[in-house]
């Protein structure tokens, strides 16, 4: 994403749960995209604890099969588990997110994300306008202007 100075920067993409879960059902839609911009170092992925073990449960619940391709993934984009934030770091942006959702948004806070990746966008309203939440589309759109950009 362009800085001060016109060069490009590696965006910081916190990556929730369902992009993750998609990126694993899906090799041609803008989830699995996302998962591989990571792997290629285009982006730096990031996750928190919660990310992962909710995945791996609903996996493990619904789609049991998928869960070896799914940490192959994980593994092969060599996403960045950030700390899940405290119980008063969440009380600070209450109101900013659904509360089952409200761990991502503060997680992605802390790890200093320009984007938090999720196909429930409505779930999030961060005060600061940062991270800025948007869908898998809509972050691959972005991206894709940036580099078409690059040969102007």
């Amino acid at each position: 994403m362009p800085n001060g100075t016109g060069w490009l920067t590696k965006p910081r993409v916190y990556i929730d749960t369902d992009v993750l879960i998609a990126a694993c059902a899906s090799r041609g839609g803008a989830s699995h995209i996302i998962v591989k911009l990571a792997e290629l170092t285009l982006v730096t992925g990031l996750i928190s604890e919660a990310v992962r073990l909710e995945a791996e449960r609903n996996l493990l619940k619904k789609l049991p099969q998928a869960l070896p391709a799914y940490r192959a993934l994980v593994r092969a984009a060599k996403l960045h588990e950030v700390p899940l934030p405290s119980a008063s770091e969440l009380a600070h942006y209450r109101g900013q997110g659904d509360p089952k959702d409200l761990v991502h948004l503060v997680a992605a806070c802390k790890a200093d994300c320009a984007f938090l990746v999720t196909h429930n966008t409505r779930h999030y309203s961060p005060a600061s306008g940062s991270p800025e939440v948007l869908t898998p589309g809509e972050l691959v759109h972005r991206i894709r202007a940036q580099f078409a950009s690059l040969g102007r």
